[in-house]
């Protein structure tokens, strides 16, 4: 055994030696607890006549706080919530050609459940039974990796997670989680309990005294067991590079971390307001186009290289930083291997339904009826139309080609619909405001001359009428940032026809 391996399993047994301090410890202080209110109220009441309201209150917190450490510390049921759509063998059998291929290949039983899910993520994790015990594996793959990932890629990151199940990692961690989540309750229920009691001093104080080395203990554990969990970490990486290649692993760890930046976005900005109006555009297309466009991928490369350079290890995250996760890749001498850069959402049968039943988890299971990206606009402009009618009929007199981006002006123009507390918004808050109508009225007033808005992931909503073609959100918002000079503005309005109509005419 290496020496590397020797210290983690001797880190391994301290985390297991302290989870049985922790719980040892507080069932004993608990029950010290109890037994010193009882003891001292009883003393109190039998020799002492003075004090005695101050003392049996002190005595009654020393017996609650007792109970509220044992009832922290029971084990729970581990109730497993599936964290997405189950995937079937017989209804994906790509991709579980795949799971069986790298379970052959390190040696271990595949997960008995494997679940999509709706982040950019991947995990295995052994759930179920009490305190651990009589539990399952369990895999869970990201939908939005899947469509971004090549196949290649997509098995360093399923050995990756392999890798924990031959190290012994889930089995470890699932005593690590129950204990760190017994510490928390503890301390926040010691909290809560405090607090509750906060009108009555010497509760108060007495609650604070037992929490304080629950709080210590828990920010020394979570310390002790994400520098075990690094550990553990590098170590599946190593095996996923020995069996899948450098290329394939460091490949996919950079797209890993493009995808968590870029994921949010695209599910706040695009995705979600199309299914509050209740459709159901096709989520993981719609992501690799909006990752693959120009603005969003220069954004994106910018972060991500500096993410890479510059980010610090945090001492509380149970991963290293990915830079140093991918020095240590790099630094294994390991051949080179074939690659297979299909990508690694080919292997996934009936994709849309997956997708729905994803998407009805963020919905409430509300109905969404299903729609093309390129259409996606359609719903929206309802929306758009609306904000114009309650626009226009403060703007009576005002053109687009009259509209001033000088801060005050705005903050006169923003007073016709808010009266007179928009005066005292902030200049950025002006631009914002006059950005976010201007656009509204544009849209609005395009749509009234028989333009068809047309939306792609990624990209401003560009509006066509046979030949023509315009995407007026990015001259908005040049002009309103100053990036766009007014004669260009100018030009712009006129090429859409809209720079001299009365925006109080502006009807949705």
């Amino acid at each position: 055994m290496s020496v590397r391996k020797s210290l983690r399993s001797l880190h391994a047994a301290t985390a297991l030696l302290l989870m049985v301090l922790f719980f040892a410890s507080a069932a004993a202080a608990g029950l010290g607890l109890i037994y010193a209110g009882w003891e001292l109220g009883g003393g109190v009441l039998h020799h002492v006549r003075r004090g005695v309201i101050m003392l049996a209150l002190i005595c009654l917190a020393l017996i609650g706080a007792g109970f509220v450490v044992l009832w922290s510390i029971l084990p729970r049921i581990d109730r497993f919530v599936p964290p997405g759509p189950e995937l079937l063998p017989n209804e994906h059998p790509l991709l579980f050609r795949e799971i069986k291929r790298v379970a052959g290949m390190t040696g271990q039983r595949e997960p008995a459940q494997v679940f999509l899910v709706g982040d950019v993520n991947a995990f295995v994790t052994e759930r179920g039974g009490l305190m651990g015990i009589g539990g399952h594996r369990v895999m869970g793959i990201g939908l939005p990796l899947l469509s971004v990932l090549t196949v290649s890629e997509l098995r360093g990151v399923l050995t990756h997670e392999f890798g924990h199940f031959v190290g012994g990692d889930t089995r470890l961690g699932k005593w690590i989680f129950k204990t760190r989540a017994a510490l928390a309750r503890t301390i926040n229920n010691l909290a809560n309990a405090g607090n509750g009691a906060s009108e009555v001093g010497e509760v108060a104080i007495v609650f604070a005294i037992v929490h304080a080395p629950f709080r210590w203990f828990f920010a020394f554990y979570m310390r002790f067991t994400q520098a075990l969990s690094r550990g553990q970490e590098f170590d599946a990486d190593a095996l996923a590079v020995r069996f899948e290649g450098t290329s394939a692993f460091v490949d996919g760890m950079k797209k890993v971390e493009r995808a968590s930046l870029g994921y949010s976005a695209y599910v706040r900005n695009e995705l979600a307001p199309i299914l509050r109006r209740g459709f159901m555009p096709p989520l993981a297309v719609g992501f690799s186009q909006f990752m693959s466009a120009e603005k969003i991928d220069s954004a994106l490369t910018r972060v991500a290289e500096k993410s890479l350079a510059e980010a610090e290890p945090d001492p509380y995250d149970s991963h290293p930083p990915s830079r140093e996760r991918i020095a240590a890749a790099q630094r294994l001498a390991v051949p080179a291997r074939s690659r297979d850069d299909r990508l690694a959402l080919e292997l996934l049968g009936q994709v849309s339904a997956l997708e729905l039943a994803v998407a009805k988890r963020w919905v409430d299971d509300a109905a969404l009826a299903p729609i093309t990206w390129e259409k996606a606009n359609a719903p929206l402009e309802a929306d758009w139309r609306d904000a114009a009618k309650d626009l226009a009929p403060h703007l009576l007199g005002v053109t687009l080609r009259s509209v001033s981006r000088e801060p005050h002006a705005l903050r006169e123009l923003a007073r016709r619909q808010h009266g007179e507390k928009a005066m005292g918004i902030s200049d950025a808050d002006a631009r914002d405001w006059a950005t976010n109508t201007i656009t509204a009225l544009v849209f609005a007033m395009l749509l009234q001359q028989g333009f068809t808005s047309v939306n792609k992931p990624g990209h401003a909503p560009t509006f066509v009428r046979r030949d023509e073609s315009f995407q007026p959100s990015d001259a908005i918002a040049g002009f309103f940032d100053g990036t766009l000079s007014e004669s260009a503005w100018h030009a712009q309005l006129e090429a859409m026809s809209v720079a001299d109509r009365d925006l109080s005419l502006v009807t949705g």
